[in-house]
């Protein structure tokens, strides 16, 4: 059970770290949360970093939908990133263990 919390953890970090940070020096939503995947899947295993990649999308999309659609006037385009974010988190788990 305490590897699920290591992905909670590091999932919760990773968002607070990039809002404390802000747009200007980290422009990309995701880009801390690969972080903390890895950091998951190196420390806690395949499922926990499944469930750490989960968290981070629904943060990503929840805290910041307008910056992942940022570019594009589209809803689909943003879909596909946090799809691409996703399936990233997946293989980067899956690669690290």
């Amino acid at each position: 059970m305490w590897r699920y919390s290591v992905a909670v953890g590091a999932a919760t970090a990773a968002l607070l770290v990039r809002l404390l940070i802000g747009d200007e020096i980290v422009p990309s939503p995701f880009l801390v949360s690969v972080c903390a995947l890895l950091i998951t899947a190196w420390y806690a295993g395949f499922r926990p970093a499944i469930l750490a990649t989960m968290l981070s999308t629904a943060f990503a999309a929840y805290f910041f939908w307008p910056q992942v659609v940022w570019g594009s006037s589209s809803v689909a385009i943003g879909v596909a990133r946090l799809a691409l974010f996703a399936a990233s988190g997946v293989a980067l788990s899956g690669a690290v263990v």
